[in-house]
């Protein structure tokens, strides 16, 4: 689906720690960026957010709003009137992926008992939901027969 956004207008944003990255990617798939807004990185988005962009992405032409996938989940898609599209990056390993796959094991591993005690049951699945979604995964319940 990429090529039917080279040379659309698009308006972007995105509240992650390196959002340039992002601007550059819609630039390398030819996207014409005609508006874009960094948010600061975990930026907690509001209605008036949503509204300044869709505003400004209407005043400056844009046919559609992208997103990354990490900021798509803190919205309902039906939040804007344009069509609002998260960006969805694929990577796959050609060379050394047990070498790849070790490194991440080891430096990316997530503490489950930093997750506070205070916090209930449905706090501590989301918390580790949220973490675990950092790490490009998904949680699945186990099946109970």
């Amino acid at each position: 689906e990429v090529e039917s956004l080279r040379g659309q207008p698009v308006a972007a944003f995105c509240g992650i720690a390196n959002p340039e990255d992002f601007r550059r990617i819609l630039e390398q798939i030819r996207a014409r960026v005609v508006y874009y807004h960094p948010f600061p990185d975990h930026h907690e988005y509001t209605s008036t957010d949503f509204r300044a962009i869709e505003e400004t992405a209407r005043k400056v032409g844009a046919k559609y709003i992208l997103t990354t996938e990490k900021d798509a989940v803190k919205f309902n898609p039906n939040s804007f009137g344009l069509p609002a599209y998260k960006v969805s990056l694929d990577m796959e390993i050609l060379e050394g992926r047990e070498v790849f796959n070790q490194h991440v094991l080891n430096s990316k591993k997530i503490n489950l008992f930093s997750i506070k005690k205070g916090l209930n049951k449905e706090q501590r699945l989301q918390t580790l939901k949220r973490a675990l979604q950092s790490l490009g995964l998904k949680y699945k319940p186990e099946d109970k027969k």
